[in-house]
């Protein structure tokens, strides 16, 4: 356990151990969540970050270019609408 400080503006200091263990470099970003009267704090996971890296990787992989992506979602979204629609 560790005690930590109230500072002004609401800032409170994560001891270094803690940020160590946790890979939190400096300006990271924490999730907070409120239980009763207490504070939990979890690293932040951009999780939309790291889909978009894994699929940029994938679209490398195949060769599919961002406009050659786009054209096919065009045309898939027009057999939608034909199909659902008569359009």
């Amino acid at each position: 356990m560790s005690i930590a400080r109230v500072r002004g503006r609401g800032q409170v200091t994560i001891p270094a151990s803690f940020r160590k263990q946790l890979h939190l470099e400096e300006d990271a970003a924490v999730n907070m969540i409120l239980i009763g009267n207490t504070v939990v704090m979890a690293p932040y996971e951009a999780r939309g970050e790291k889909l978009a890296k894994k699929f940029e990787r994938e679209m490398r992989k195949k060769s599919v270019s961002f406009e050659g992506l786009l054209r096919e979602l065009k045309e898939i979204r027009r057999e939608n609408n034909q199909r659902r629609y008569g359009l």
